[in-house]
C-alpha cells in the first residue's frame, strides 16, 4: 500500500491574496508564471470541489490512500473568502464520499481563539484524522499559550503535520525551524508530530531530534527536486536520514497536486519503490525499508 502523507486539497477562494503574491516569484522560476494573475490562473486548474482530481492523480501516480491537507494562512496573512471552519468542513466531505482513499487533516492555526472549538468540530463532528498547521505564517509552535489546544489534541490522540524548513515570499523561516517542534515533543509525549519536508536543509536537525524521542516523524515531500537534479546526493543524504532516526520514521509524500517539471507523482514514487535495485554503488536499502517509507509507517501512525 502506498499512502501520501502529504496532498493539498484547493479550491476557489481558499487562499488570501498574499500567498499568490508571496508564491509568484517561486512560480516564476519553476513554471515560468509571470504574475499574481497567472499564478491564481495556473492554481485555478488544481481547484478540486469534488475530490475528483485527487483521486485522478492518485490512481496516475499509483497511490492507494492520501492525507487531504487544509492550511489555514488566514490569521497571519488575512482571512480568505472562504472562511477556515468552511474549508476544514468541506475537506472532511469530500473525504466521506472516498473513505477507502482519503484520510482529512483539519489546518487549524493555534493562535485562533476559537481553535479548541474548531478542533472539537473537526473530529467529533467532521471525522478528521489529524492537524496541518504552518507556523512559518508567524508563531513559533512550542508557545505555551498553544498548550491547552495540544491538550485536546492529545485527548484525541491524532497526528500534528507541521511545516518545517524555509519558504518562499512573506512567510517567515524562522518559525518553521524543526527545533521549535521539541517543546512540544516533550511536553506531549502522546502526540506524535511529522516534521514535514523532514526540514529541508534542516533535516539534520529533525534526525537529531528524533534520534532521542520516538514521537517525531518526518515525511519526504518535496525532496522529488534533489531526487531528479541529484539522484546521488538523494540517497547519500536519504540513508544518512535513515540511519540516525530509524526508517520507521519516514514517511511518503507527494504534496500534490504540484508536481516537479518532467518528474510526476508517478516518477517520485518508483524513484523511491526502486531505491534496493537502483541505489549507488556503496549504499543500500532493503525492501523492508522502502515498503515502510510508502506506506507501512504511515499505515500504524494512523491506525489504518
Amino acid at each position: 500500500m502506498v499512502i501520501d502523507i502529504h496532498y493539498h486539497l484547493m479550491n476557489k477562494g481558499w487562499d488570501p491574496d498574499k500567498v499568490y503574491l508571496a508564491g509568484m516569484r517561486l512560480f516564476e522560476k519553476v513554471f515560468g508564471a509571470s504574475s499574481p494573475e497567472r499564478v491564481k490562473e495556473m492554481l485555478s486548474t488544481f481547484w478540486d470541489p469534488s475530490g475528483e482530481k485527487a483521486i485522478q492523480f492518485m490512481d496516475k501516480a499509483g497511490i492507494d490512500k492520501s492525507a487531504l491537507l487544509v492550511t489555514d494562512w488566514g490569521f497571519g496573512l488575512g482571512e480568505p473568502e472562504v472562511p477556515i471552519e468552511e474549508q476544514n468542513r468541506y475537506c472532511a466531505q469530500v473525504a466521506r464520499q472516498y473513505p477507502d482513499r482519503f484520510i482529512p487533516f483539519a489546518g487549524i492555526d493555534p493562535r485562533r481563539k476559537n481553535a479548541v472549538e474548531l478542533l472539537k468540530r473537526c473530529i467529533e463532528d467532521w471525522g478528521m484524522k489529524g492537524l496541518k498547521f504552518h507556523p512559518d505564517v508567524g508563531f513559533f509552535p512550542d508557545d505555551q499559550s498553544f498548550y491547552p489546544f495540544y491538550e485536546k489534541v492529545s485527548e484525541y490522540k491524532i497526528p500534528i503535520l507541521s511545516h518545517t524548513g524555509p519558504m518562499f515570499g512573506c512567510l517567515k523561516s524562522k518559525y518553521a525551524q524543526p527545533v521549535y517542534l521539541d517543546g512540544i515533543l516533550a511536553d506531549f509525549p502522546d502526540i506524535k508530530i511529522i516534521a514535514a519536508h523532514l526540514g529541508f536543509c534542516w533535516w539534520p536537525e529533525v534526525a537529531a531530534i528524533a534520534s532521542m524521542k520516538s514521537n517525531l516523524y518526518g515525511c519526504l515531500t518535496g525532496w522529488q527536486l534533489m531526487a531528479q537534479k541529484s539522484y546521488t546526493k538523494f540517497c547519500h543524504t536519504l540513508r544518512a536520514v535513515l540511519d540516525e532516526m530509524g526508517s520507521e520514521w519516514i514517511l511518503f509524500g507527494t504534496d500534490g497536486p504540484f508536481d516537479v517539471p518532467n518528474f510526476t507523482a508517478r516518477d517520485w514514487v518508483e524513484t523511491i519503490k526502486n531505491l534496493p535495485e537502483k541505489c549507488p554503488e556503496g549504499i543500500t536499502f532493503t525492501r523492508e525499508e522502502v515498503e515502510g517509507i510508502l506506506g507501512g509507517n504511515a499505515k500504524r501512525l494512523l491506525n489504518l
